[in-house]
């Protein structure tokens, strides 16, 4: 009886100390990433630097960008904001326009084109055509959107990544057929590189 008793003794000991010990020894589970922001209104944000687009040969550069936009949550993953660009040139300062672009960032650093986009080039009346696409792969170690906070403001740091082996990459776009005349080919490896600081009108705006 003393040995049984023994026994049962022992093996309760053993599954206490693993139901104890089991916890610690888990692997952290990584926590994904929010947007937060103090309250559900309207957001405006502002470039940072100049704003960059590149769909070889030609490079166009915004000396200014302004973004509107709503949240109705105080967490969620995507934020859409439409972004108006503006004194654009490319070449040797030839003008070039583009209408607003809705991005919607998503918190995982990827992002989407919500919208039909058309760049200009004014001098060569040659046009630029983006679809609305997803940019970014969810199992890429290339994220193309980072997001850091900035005195109660959301820093959103853009840059598309070109298309590496077993990955999908850069913003797809067609040229026009002014361009095509050229003999300009369209592609998948567009670039946009560019810093925005979004806030909200009435509160703060970030990620957790």
């Amino acid at each position: 009886m003393r040995l049984g008793r023994l026994r049962t003794g022992l093996l309760s000991t053993v599954i206490a100390f693993a139901v104890i010990a089991a916890p610690a020894s888990a692997k952290k589970e990584e926590v994904p990433k929010e947007f937060e922001a103090s309250a559900a209104g309207k957001t405006a944000g502002v470039g940072t630097g100049i704003q960059e687009f590149k769909f070889k040969p030609y490079t166009i550069k915004c000396k200014t960008a302004t973004s509107t936009g709503e949240v109705t949550e105080v967490k969620f993953k995507a934020l859409v904001d439409k972004v108006k660009f503006e004194e654009c040139s490319y070449g040797r300062k030839a003008e070039a326009s583009v209408n607003p672009i809705e991005f919607e960032f998503l918190s995982n650093g990827d992002f989407k084109i919500l919208n039909e986009v058309k760049f200009r080039l004014i001098a060569s009346k040659c046009t630029i055509n983006v679809e609305p696409q997803e940019v970014g792969e969810e199992e890429s170690r290339h994220k193309d959107a980072a997001y850091s906070n900035k005195g109660g403001e959301l820093k959103i740091t853009t840059k598309t990544h070109l298309i590496e082996e077993g990955e999908e990459g850069g913003l797809v776009f067609e040229f026009g057929r002014v361009c095509e005349k050229f003999e300009e080919p369209s592609g998948e490896n567009g670039i946009y590189k560019g810093t925005l600081l979004d806030g909200l009108e009435s509160g703060t705006l970030g990620i957790s």
